[in-house]
């Protein structure tokens, strides 16, 4: 399986990070070119078929959705699974041995997410078919790397993506149901009781790719590894993201 890091040229500072946290497994590692905001503009999606006019990406969001395009084109044309991750990951110190315990347990995956963004929720259903459950997680991150009891729920929705395989139909079906980008949103949880029994349903509007995947999950095998064997590092300090704005009450 080949993998990728998708990593910006006017950003070394992120792979030389990338580098040090993980060093010891570059040498499997192959570095993917990563879209440029600076070399997209709405205007030229749109007349490409990338993206609908209504569609609330700006040139960032944008720019992202088309690297993992790229790589899914990729996939496809190759005709076999490969592990995309983002410049920002931190990979367990036994990651190829959880990856493939993860792939060996999982043999029917379409999409396997080995990583997510922990301040955010992840929904679940532990037996496929069953009813969701929505987890939120502290704020201890490096603890997750220390997890050796895994389990691999069906994924329905996450936020951030930072390391997943993918295989060939999946990304197949990936660029005819994600592209062109549209308006939309993901039906996602909040609680409104401290127990956490009532909730009410927000609207995760579609403004960046982990949304977007969100949205079709249900169509695909896809699973998660709990704990995760890849963390981002999620600064948005240092993100071209702002996070805000893409919650609406439904």
């Amino acid at each position: 399986m080949k993998n990728y890091v998708i990593s910006l040229a006017s950003r070394p500072d992120r792979l030389a990070q990338f580098n040090v946290i993980n060093a010891p497994f570059l040498d499997q590692i192959t570095i993917f070119p990563a879209t440029d905001k600076n070399d997209v503009s709405k205007q030229a999606c749109v007349d490409a078929g990338i993206v609908l006019n209504d569609a609330d990406y700006d040139d960032t969001a944008l720019a992202v959705a088309m690297s993992h395009l790229r790589l899914w084109q990729l996939c496809r044309d190759i005709g076999e699974p490969i592990m995309v991750m983002e410049d920002d990951v931190h990979l367990s110190p036994d990651f190829w041995k959880d990856r493939e315990q993860a792939l060996t347990t999982n043999p029917d995956y379409d999409f396997l997410a080995l990583g997510f963004n922990t301040d955010w929720p992840l929904e679940v259903a532990f037996v496929p078919g069953s009813m969701k459950a929505t987890i939120i997680f502290d704020e201890e991150q490096p603890k997750f790397l220390k997890g050796r009891a895994f389990c691999y729920p069906q994924l329905s929705a996450f936020a951030g993506c930072c390391c997943y395989v993918i295989t060939p139909a999946c990304a197949k079906f990936f660029m005819e149901n994600i592209f062109p980008i549209k308006d939309g949103y993901y039906a996602l949880r909040y609680f409104t009781s401290p127990v956490c029994r009532e909730f009410t349903r927000i609207r995760w509007t579609n403004v960046g790719i982990d949304v977007a995947i969100s949205m079709v999950l249900q169509d695909v095998r896809s699973y998660v590894c709990l704990p995760p064997i890849a963390i981002p590092g999620n600064d948005w300090s240092s993100s071209s993201f702002e996070r805000g704005g893409h919650l609406i009450s439904l």
